[in-house]
């Protein structure tokens, strides 16, 4: 799975309440995450959308190394290492697997836009997240001598409007080939879905969903 089609199936088969999700990223008196909330309603999307989709939270991100068969992300020195203990491993947010007929997983690192938080922040934690699936892929790739056998996407979720250096922080984090699609909810449902450089920048404000692919 890549990001568009991700963002796709989001379009298709969720119906947002526009009104709750703004809620849960500006209202001050809503304080603490809502993570969990939304990755519940893509599982469930994703069920609608074919049955033999598989959605697992706090999954250990696998190395494919039956001896040490997990992987462990050192986020202060940007270092992934093969772990034998689960317990040790690093866990993407939640993973969406699909073992009947052509076999795909896609693990995912969600970031939704707190109401405490200032622009930089998310963009911040996105930004981390980004890095983190980029040094697992690129572990992979350089242990397994092949591509990395399955897909990572990093996600944001945020309310507001885009501004040029919004789309300048997402084109820092986009190089070495990387795929980048928005959800744009302040359009009609048939003209929400579009790249980088189609995003509408400015005026009112709204619900985003960001989603990058390594």
């Amino acid at each position: 799975m890549r990001s568009q089609s991700f963002l796709n199936t989001i379009n298709d088969r969720m119906d947002f309440n526009l009104q709750r999700v703004e809620y849960f990223m500006t209202n001050a008196n809503f304080r603490g995450g809502w993570e969990g909330w939304l990755q519940a309603n893509i599982g469930h999307a994703f069920s609608l959308a074919d049955p033999n989709n598989i959605m697992t939270r706090e999954l250990p991100y696998s190395s494919e190394n039956r001896l040490s068969p997990y992987l462990q992300y050192d986020s202060a020195n940007n270092v992934v290492a093969d772990v034998g203990n689960a317990a040790m491993a690093t866990r993407a947010d939640f993973c969406i697997s699909r073992e009947q007929g052509i076999k795909d997983t896609t693990y995912f690192e969600l970031k939704c836009k707190l109401s405490s938080e200032m622009q930089a922040e998310q963009w911040n934690r996105f930004a981390s997240d980004i890095n983190k699936l980029t040094s697992i892929n690129d572990h992979l790739v350089q242990s397994l001598g092949r591509p990395a056998p399955y897909n990572c996407i990093a996600i944001l979720a945020t309310h507001g409007v885009f501004q040029q250096l919004d789309i300048n922080n997402i084109r820092a984090l986009w190089e070495h080939g990387r795929s980048a699609y928005v959800l744009d909810y302040r359009q009609t449902k048939a003209n929400r879905l579009t790249n980088l450089s189609g995003v509408r920048l400015g005026g009112q404000d709204g619900f985003f969903l960001v989603a990058v692919a390594m």
